[in-house]
């Protein structure tokens, strides 16, 4: 076939995606600014009453969970605002933790590496803010 074109070049782009089961389980805190200090072992869980949720079980306390949304898709993590549970005599007031101000800061997982870094604004209603601080997560 002297005439033919056979000559084509394509792309083929790849990308590994693993569901959330093989994310959820047990996990090391890697770097903490909550906690006292990096090492400490959680439960991170599916909620099983509201889709893409995720619970990192007795991380503000015990039976009080840091609660995560997170999309399917990008596993791109928001933290909705809530209660940590922890009261501050000084200012008469709880601490509470919401997505980080700063849009650069994006709290992310990858469901098949089982890293998950989180960037969360710690604050006082009324009072101020702890800044911007970093939780990581590592897969055991």
């Amino acid at each position: 076939l002297p005439i033919a074109a056979f000559d084509n070049e394509f792309t083929l782009n790849v990308s590994l995606t693993c569901p959330i089961s093989y994310f959820v389980g047990d996990f090391s805190n890697t770097a903490t600014w909550w906690n006292a200090g990096p090492g400490g072992a959680y439960e991170i869980v599916e909620n099983p009453a509201v889709a893409n949720q995720l619970l990192v079980k007795d991380f503000w306390d015990f039976g009080i969970d840091l609660v995560l949304n997170y999309n399917p898709t990008t596993y791109v993590v928001s933290v909705p605002d809530q209660n940590t549970g922890a009261f501050v005599a000084q200012y008469n007031g709880y601490i509470y933790a919401k997505p980080s101000t700063d849009a650069t800061q994006v709290s992310t997982f990858n469901p098949c590496t089982r890293q998950m870094t989180l960037y969360i604004n710690y604050y006082i209603q009324g009072v101020g803010s702890y800044g911007n601080q970093t939780e990581k997560f590592s897969g055991l």
